[in-house]
């Protein structure tokens, strides 16, 4: 299935397609039949104008600086996709989470490992009791997040945010300084305009996915999401995605998933954002299983 080509396609050959074309990355037969036929059972609930609507945010999301909602009907594929390949799930913490959000505007701070990490969370925080928080919750997205059908599909399940990334990573278009400075500066804005607004922020501090399975240093900048007064941070550790998705072909294995929320940080004034970073670095650390620490 093409990018290109999908809104030539009639509704109907959009439903028959979407089942095949998920289940394609799960290499285990037993769970690829599972997964195809209840992304089959679901789409086939879909209006015509559902599938129209659905593919019109494929073709445009990403394109500008803007919060993009996520598409209800496939947020609720994703998290069937999701689902099917956890083949165990442990949740912790998530009183942690409930607390931060209820007493104000609040951040994840989450390793990174696979890019079915911020569908996974979305999935177990939903399955754990909290659809409303689950429904809350805006990814910072790279560009990255946009590049292919299959990576559209997954962000078309989540609020995302883009959100341009250092040119040392090597997943920003090449912009001067400036360009890069003032569109960071605007997604922060942004970010503080969201969370200032209710909704929590889930941000990836490494910046990338990591090779070795172990946390990366933390991107300096990005403690600039945290300069806002009264901010809970949540320091959150996944565990699973990356044994689930290969790193380079996205090929996926059932696997066990876990999920642990730690107990918040506050930032009292937006000046105190860069200590507090610092201890959530560790924080996230210390959450992790010792194969996933810094060396």
């Amino acid at each position: 299935m093409d990018l290109s080509n999908l809104k030539n396609l009639t509704p109907d050959k959009v439903r028959g397609l979407l089942p095949a074309f998920l289940s394609s990355y799960i290499v285990d037969s037993d769970t690829n039949q599972r997964a195809r036929r209840e992304i089959s059972e679901l789409v086939a609930t879909w209006d015509d104008t559902d599938v129209q609507n659905l593919v019109i945010s494929l073709h445009t999301l990403g394109d500008r600086p803007q919060l993009y909602a996520a598409n209800p009907h496939a947020r609720a594929l994703s998290r069937v996709w999701s689902h099917s390949l956890m083949q165990s799930v442990q949740v912790h913490g998530m009183e942690h989470l409930s607390s931060a959000t209820d007493r104000g505007p609040t951040v994840i701070l989450c390793n990174h490992t696979s890019y079915m990490d911020s569908s996974v969370i979305d999935a177990l925080v939903a399955s754990s009791g909290h659809p409303e928080l689950a429904a809350n919750i805006i990814s910072v997205a790279g560009p990255k997040v946009y590049a292919t059908l299959f990576r559209r599909f997954a962000a078309l399940c989540l609020n995302t945010l883009p959100v341009p990334q250092s040119t040392s990573l090597g997943h920003t278009a090449r912009l001067s300084p400036r360009e890069l400075a003032r569109m960071a500066l605007q997604s922060v804005k942004q970010a503080h305009e969201c969370l200032q607004g209710g909704q929590t922020l889930l941000i990836f501090p490494e910046g990338s996915r990591t090779r070795t399975g172990r946390l990366q240093p933390f991107l300096p900048a990005v403690y600039r999401y945290l300069a806002l007064d009264g901010l809970q941070v949540v320091p959150t550790a996944l565990t699973g995605c990356r044994d689930i998705m290969d790193i380079e072909t996205e090929h996926c294995m059932p696997g066990p998933v876990s999920l642990t929320f730690g107990t918040p940080l506050e930032v009292p004034k937006r000046a105190d954002a860069t200590e507090v970073y610092t201890r959530a670095a560790v924080a996230l650390s210390e959450l992790l299983p010792q194969e996933m620490r810094p060396e």
